[in-house]
């Protein structure tokens, strides 16, 4: 989804989701830690890391500039 981003476009979107949504993308997607390391590292549990994660990747995927990407892909 990020792919075709530049990093200060990637982390400009990012950071247009709430703190603890950002937060979860940015260490499960950006940074590829798996779920009970990004819990532990949160003081989250791993369903609460899993919500967030998903409900900050479909505001993503509704923002414009992603949505963009996307057309431009297909």
């Amino acid at each position: 989804m990020l792919d075709g981003l530049s990093t200060r476009q990637a982390v400009a979107v990012v950071a247009g989701l709430s703190p603890d949504q950002a937060e979860v993308v940015a260490l499960r997607i950006i940074a590829g830690l798996d779920t009970a390391a990004v819990a532990d590292m949160l003081g989250k549990s791993p369903g609460a890391v899993r919500i967030a994660l998903h409900r900050g990747l479909r505001a993503l995927s509704a923002d414009p500039r992603v949505r963009a990407l996307e057309e431009v892909e297909q």
